[in-house]
């Protein structure tokens, strides 16, 4: 139904666009008929178009970037086709979904559900991520940890996450876990590196981070069960302890 409502939109936006653009057309059109039909009467064209091309001239001069935009947009609506009413966009750093199409101006609604009007140039000349024709979205998580982390502890993580991720196909692309060493930093720091592919697009705002937190969660059990230890640039050392089972719930420092 939504997509079904979201073509509707889309329908009913571009035909206006196509009226606008058509009594454009039209108005130009009628133009060249009425300096035709001057000629077929023997009245003084040439002095008709000089004054009529200054005119055009002086429109241009106020009115020509205008123009130029509303054919690009045209272009872009009709041609390229980057997006549709109801599709999530990423633009000039914001995240927004596309309610209306125009020439001058696009209507769309963020996050938070408030309206936001975008300029046709933002949309030409910036890069556009369109998030709902995009394929399921890949995630990254990097943390640090002091230099001495073994082959066993590392297996230990990688076992764990993949078999958290392999079991949620709903929300995880099963068998898309890795991890990796990224690099090694001052004060003897190793950064590892998790990624994993969602079962869908960036679109789905609140299932992103629902999901996301629950990979965060997992996570940081896997840490604590390996006894992950880092020391601060004070010296201090932090420390996740075993967890236990003795019914105080988890013991860590």
């Amino acid at each position: 139904y939504i997509s079904r409502e979201a073509l509707a939109k889309t329908l009913r936006d571009t035909s206006g666009l196509l009226q606008n653009v058509g009594v454009m057309f039209g108005f130009v059109l009628g133009a060249a008929v009425l300096l035709i039909s001057l000629g077929i009467f023997n009245v003084d064209v040439a002095s008709l178009w000089l004054l009529t091309s200054s005119a055009l001239l002086a429109f241009a001069f106020v009115f020509g970037t205008t123009a130029a935009n509303m054919f690009r947009a045209f272009v872009m609506v009709f041609m390229t086709n980057p997006f549709s009413v109801g599709d999530w966009v990423r633009v000039a750093d914001e995240t927004v979904m596309i309610k209306e199409l125009g020439l001058n101006f696009f209507v769309c609604e963020n996050f938070w559900g408030e309206n936001v009007f975008i300029p046709v140039t933002t949309m030409l000349e910036g890069k556009v991520f369109n998030l709902s024709r995009s394929p399921p979205l890949w995630m990254r998580v990097a943390f640090r940890v002091d230099i001495g982390m073994s082959q066993a502890d590392f297996n230990h993580i990688e076992s764990v996450m993949s078999a958290h991720i392999d079991s949620d196909s709903t929300n995880y692309t099963p068998y898309t876990f890795g991890m990796f060493c990224h690099t090694v930093t001052n004060p003897l720091k190793l950064e590892i590196s998790c990624i994993y592919q969602l079962a869908f697009n960036a679109s789905h705002f609140m299932r992103k981070y629902r999901t996301h937190s629950r990979f965060l969660q997992a996570l940081q059990v896997a840490l604590m069960d390996i006894n992950v230890s880092y020391a601060g640039t004070d010296g201090q050392i932090f420390k996740c302890e075993e967890r236990m089972d003795v019914g105080e719930g988890v013991k860590a420092e």
